[in-house]
């Protein structure tokens, strides 16, 4: 496979959110306006507000969020890790909590990878491992390629 494959946000779906974030901070002014300045109605336009900044710049994103080639994988939303070398990896499989798959990635020396993390980051792995996650995962969420789609591409670098 000597292809490279570029993954990025599905704009249907950050449009759909942005739409969403859009509506929650029309419902906030709304409420600001017919029942005052109470602190709910402020938190509501605050943070649909800086929901909808997030998924503005998204949308407008045109570079890839995942890219796979012949060298490995590379996750843009892995802060600080990189590209990950096929020969790390030794599995990938689809896991799903609560309705969001993710594909997590079990690797020969975890470390190699996850030395940056900070404290906070590194208690967290901890408690994802003890609901059989692995330290890296590739979010699949809002991806223009499905999970089994994204996995197949990931195992046909592993055989």
């Amino acid at each position: 496979m000597n292809k490279t494959t570029y993954i990025y946000n599905s704009k249907t779906a950050v449009v759909l959110l942005l739409t969403i974030a859009l509506l929650f901070i029309g419902i906030g002014l709304y409420l600001l306006a017919t029942e005052g300045s109470a602190p709910a109605n402020w938190a509501v336009v605050v943070l649909f507000s800086a929901a909808g900044l997030v998924f503005l710049r998204q949308l407008f994103d045109k570079r890839p969020r995942i890219i796979i080639d012949m060298e490995g994988i590379e996750d843009r939303k892995l802060k600080g890790v990189g590209k990950i070398l096929w020969q790390d990896i030794e599995n990938a499989y689809i896991k799903r909590m609560r309705g969001i798959a993710f594909i997590c990635l079990e690797l020969h020396d975890p470390e190699k990878y996850t030395t940056s993390k900070g404290t906070l980051q590194k208690g967290l792995q901890k408690a994802d491992g003890l609901l059989g996650i692995t330290p890296l995962i590739i979010t699949t969420s809002y991806a223009d390629k499905s999970e089994q789609e994204i996995l197949e591409l990931i195992k046909a670098h592993l055989v």
